[in-house]
């Protein structure tokens, strides 16, 4: 085969690739048609979505601000109540404290009765009025029963101390929702960030809210259980209590 032979023979070749190339071209035609009417029908979607996004993450501050003024309120209320137990448990120890002395003058006062009655001897009649004069002024059912009544009053007392517990309860899980809301503003930031094709820019619009540095259990339940307050009595009459012991009450 000649050279001119061998060139002509090459340039066929090539044109028939050059025609291959353009009937793959004709067939990816529809094909592209169809992305870019699929892309231009997906942006409006996008920005759509991305509106969505901006207005639910604005209203992110305001739903923790909220839950903040929502604990904090609380927590007031909580600590006047605690506040208000603790003043009549002081009245109530002040009461019994009162009926044993009471009980006590009660006792002295049979004493005298008695040594009177010794006193008098035969006189029969000033033994029985003595022993009148006793019986009315006997009042140790009516203090046994006032004590009962004080006892019973201050184990309520203590019960509602414990059952206030929710409130702690209730700051803990609305700390943990406000973490979780401002995880979520975070990272719809994000994602407002990644809509380059709307031209939104979050740092210009919106401020992101810090998470707050406050400790919580997202797992804190209510415990009606006595035993807890019991160990925490035990351990607080003791002079040092070890951390080990301090940290299974939490566990």
């Amino acid at each position: 085969m000649s050279e001119s032979t061998k060139n002509l023979s090459d340039i066929v070749t090539k044109l028939k690739e050059i025609d291959n190339v353009f009937k793959f071209g004709e067939k990816m035609i529809p094909v592209i048609e169809g992305f870019v009417s699929f892309i231009s029908d997906f942006v409006p979607f996008v920005e759509q979505v991305s509106g969505s996004i901006q207005d639910s993450r604005s209203k992110i501050p305001e739903a923790s601000n909220q839950i903040d003024k929502v604990t904090n309120a609380t927590e007031l209320a909580m600590t006047e109540v605690l506040d208000k137990i603790d003043e009549i448990n002081i009245d109530l120890n002040d009461i019994s404290n009162c009926l044993d002395d009471m009980v006590e003058h009660r006792i002295r006062a049979e004493g005298y009765v008695t040594e009177l009655c010794k006193e008098i001897k035969d006189n029969e009649n000033a033994k029985v009025i003595f022993k009148k004069l006793l019986e009315s002024i006997d009042v140790g059912l009516t203090l046994e029963m006032m004590k009962n009544k004080v006892r019973q009053i201050t184990a309520n007392t203590d019960q509602i101390t414990m059952s206030l517990q929710v409130q702690d309860i209730t700051a803990q899980q609305l700390a943990a929702v406000n973490h979780l809301i401002i995880s979520v503003q975070h990272k719809l930031g994000g994602l407002l960030e990644a809509f380059n094709s709307t031209g939104y820019n979050s740092s210009d619009n919106l401020e992101i809210s810090k998470l707050p540095d406050v400790h919580f259990d997202a797992n804190a339940s209510y415990n009606p259980s006595s035993n807890q307050q019991d160990d925490v009595d035990s351990i607080i009459k003791n002079e040092k209590a070890s951390q080990e012991e301090i940290d299974k009450l939490f566990s």
